[in-house]
């Protein structure tokens, strides 16, 4: 998940940064590795 505040914060400058959640769960849909899901304001 490190990977992906890295290019929020590449793609977006210091408005980038933000704070995150990371879960371990034994088995996502269709054998995924992990699950990325977030929630933006646009202004």
């Amino acid at each position: 998940m490190e990977g992906a505040s890295e290019l929020m914060v590449k793609l977006y400058g210091d408005r980038g940064k933000h704070t995150r959640l990371v879960l371990g769960v034994a088995e996502l849909p269709l054998n995924a590795c992990f699950e990325l899901e977030a929630v933006l304001e646009v202004e």
